[in-house]
């Protein structure tokens, strides 16, 4: 049987019996042989205890028979897949590809009477025995209607197996654009980021270039320290240690920025450090936390990242005290705009950002991630 068509996308299993090249593995084989051989073990047993066969013959004979005459028929339907693939690619009309068929059942028929009659008279010669047969009209008379019949029940199978290979490559194809398309909106969301983040950090520098140029210059340092350990991997993914040393660098920035008006404390078991997260999803709630709160020596703006694990997933917490700021409308802005977009990129509706303004202390997002990431991430699967 030929290699059936199949995209497979490599982070798609192949499908059942197919091999990662797409190809009839060799549990498909054989199973393929077994199945045939089952089918010509059961035939030669009805034969066997038919009564009104005349007795006389070897009780090997019916199995030699049946079991040899199926085997052939199963090396020619494989013939039978090839020609009607073959038939697919002409684009025949009705007409032509029923003369098309009539031809293929002929050969069917006659490859078929030709290799197991003459297979026969070769074993039976080797054997010391005589193979005895009718005429060759009548074992044509005989053998025709089975053939015919079997010829179409097989071509009937290879239209419906190559419909269903089809069907399923375009189905893979579907999955593999939408997870590109997902794997590019992520990128885009990335570009949108790195910008947001500079461009703040930049208004933040500018702030210090005539009131303090040591610490304009020191800020500048850690704004290229954070570029450069922000772009060191490329990919969807980080760990979440990658993610922390992103937020320390950045709240070390705004430390400098407020001259010390910024208490921020990381508090992180140090197992969950490994646990992969979608990048860049951390930073943009830390400076979100700092964007909305007047930080002044005075009353310094308290920031706290938690994070933990329950039955649900992974969770991380970013909250801030709220000072003496006025109250935040909807709870997010672009920031938490892109990385609550992300998420839904990312994982679906398994992953959730809440926003809790109940305390009046203190101001809460909490992302909940989930324990692995869906198969389906990046759309509804077809």
């Amino acid at each position: 049987m030929s290699a059936l068509p199949s995209t497979v996308h490599p982070a798609v299993p192949p499908p059942p019996l197919r091999d990662a090249g797409g190809r009839p593995s060799r549990r498909f084989w054989i199973g393929y042989a077994a199945a045939w051989l089952a089918l010509g073990f059961a035939l030669a047993l009805a034969d066997f205890q038919d009564p009104r066969v005349v007795r006389g013959r070897a009780p090997w004979e019916p199995f030699f028979l049946e079991m040899g005459s199926v085997a052939v028929v199963g090396v020619l339907t494989l013939g039978v897949y090839g020609w009607i693939a073959f038939l697919e690619r002409t684009g025949w009309g009705a007409l032509r590809m029923a003369g098309a068929h009539l031809a293929g059942a002929a050969a069917f028929l006659a490859l078929h009477v030709g290799v197991t009659y003459a297979s026969r008279f070769a074993f039976y010669a080797a054997m010391g025995l005589e193979y005895r047969t009718k005429p060759w009209l009548a074992v044509i008379a005989f053998e025709a209607p089975k053939d015919l019949v079997t010829y179409a029940l097989m071509a009937g199978l290879a239209y419906a197996w190559r419909l269903r290979q089809r069907e399923q490559a375009h189905l893979l194809q579907i999955e593999r654009a939408r997870g590109e398309l997902a794997e590019l909106r992520l990128a885009r969301l990335g570009d949108q980021l790195h910008p947001h983040f500079l461009f703040n950090c930049l208004n933040s520098i500018a702030a210090l270039v005539e009131e303090d140029p040591r610490r304009a210059v020191t800020m500048i340092a850690r704004v290229g320290d954070f570029l450069r350990a922000s772009l060191r991997e490329e990919g969807p993914e980080a760990s979440l240690r990658e993610e922390l040393d992103l937020a320390r660098s950045y709240l070390e920035i705004q430390r400098l920025r407020f001259e010390g008006a910024i208490d921020a404390r990381v508090e992180v078991p140090p197992a969950l450090e490994g646990r992969r997260v979608p990048r860049l999803v951390l930073q943009p709630l830390v400076e979100n936390a700092i964007k909305h709160t007047m930080a002044r020596p005075e009353s310094p703006l308290a920031i706290r990242v938690t994070a933990g694990s329950d039955g649900a997933g992974l969770w991380i917490e970013v909250a801030n005290s709220r000072g003496d700021a006025p109250p935040r409308a909807d709870g997010a802005g672009r920031g938490l705009a892109l990385v609550r977009e992300r998420l839904a990129l990312h994982f679906g509706e398994a992953a959730a950002l809440e926003v809790d303004e109940s305390d009046a202390a203190w101001f809460r997002v909490r992302l909940r991630l989930p324990a692995e990431r869906p198969a389906a991430a990046g759309g509804d699967a077809p």
